[in-house]
């Protein structure tokens, strides 16, 4: 089996398109990274709203909680201190959910930042590691 002679220009060609090839990598990494950060940040945003709602709740949870004890001392009203007490419990779980929700966003897109950045820290080593135009290594 014949095989062609290499030329000089057939190599420059090639490294060419090597070079070319890892600019549209790189191109590329950097549009999936910033996608994987707006993915990133809405996750947070969401996560932050629900702790937000979470500890809304949690104060509207207390003050029912604790208005329950007026009411039962209250002479009028006999047991109506149960149904303040059972609406502030509601206004708790309430809270409970909305924040384990949130934490749990919040922990899903930390991981995420995280795996982006070792992505691109792998990816820049990579880079480093390309010869350069004058054919030496960086």
């Amino acid at each position: 089996m014949a095989s062609t002679p290499l030329t000089e220009e057939s190599l420059a060609a090639l490294a060419r398109q090597v070079a070319d090839d890892a600019a549209r990598l790189v191109r590329l990494e950097i549009a999936l990274a910033k996608a994987q950060a707006a993915e990133a940040a809405k996750r947070v945003l969401i996560g932050s709203g629900l702790l937000a709602a979470a500890g809304l709740l949690l104060l509207f949870g207390v003050i029912y909680a604790f208005a329950a004890f007026p009411v039962k001392f209250g002479a009028d009203l006999h047991d109506a201190w149960v149904g303040w007490a059972g609406f502030g419990f509601v206004w708790l779980f309430g809270a409970a959910l909305c924040a384990a929700l949130g934490v749990r966003r919040l922990i899903r897109a930390m991981r995420e930042a995280k795996a982006t950045l070792a992505a691109m820290k792998e990816d820049v080593e990579w880079a480093k590691q390309l010869p350069r135009h004058d054919g030496r290594l960086t």
